[in-house]
């Protein structure tokens, strides 16, 4: 799992082809990327999948879609969270006897708020994902390895 915000900013070709890319980005396409599908509970979407819109309903996204994706997550044998996935992976790597993955170094980035530059935007933002940020919250708990920040 990974933070939304973290997994928002984290851009691709396509946002940053439509958008800009972050250190760039005009307020106006700031805006209009904060109320793209890009910022639309993605990890919600995802593993709810399309026939209840749970990835398509922003700020309205309803406490049942969160619990269907906690349901689906129960399931799995290993959840992993990207703010400590080389330690996850170590772990992962030993529990089922093979070697450790060779990682890259991981980039160091500013905090998303420090990122956006606008508590405005920031919070309708958050806002606007909070239902991804509370799945990935719960899913520190399952996570094979607990993050020590």
């Amino acid at each position: 799992m990974r933070d939304p915000m973290d997994r928002c900013l984290a851009g691709d070709g396509r946002v940053i082809g439509k958008f800009g890319d972050s250190e760039h980005r005009t307020n106006e396409n700031w805006w209009l990327y904060a109320q793209s599908s890009f910022t639309n509970n993605f990890a919600l979407s995802r593993l709810t999948g399309p026939r209840n819109n749970c990835g398509l309903m922003g700020e309205n996204t309803t406490e049942a879609c969160v619990h269907e994706a906690k349901n689906l997550l129960k399931r799995f044998t290993f959840v992993l969270d990207q703010a400590c996935l080389n330690e996850g992976l170590q772990t992962l790597a030993a529990i089922l006897d093979m070697p450790p993955p060779k990682m890259k170094p991981a980039k160091v980035h500013l905090t998303a708020k420090e990122r956006i530059n606008s508590t405005e935007l920031y919070e309708f933002m958050s806002n606007r994902m909070r239902r991804d940020t509370e799945l990935y919250q719960w899913s520190k708990g399952i996570s094979l390895v607990k993050c020590k920040t």
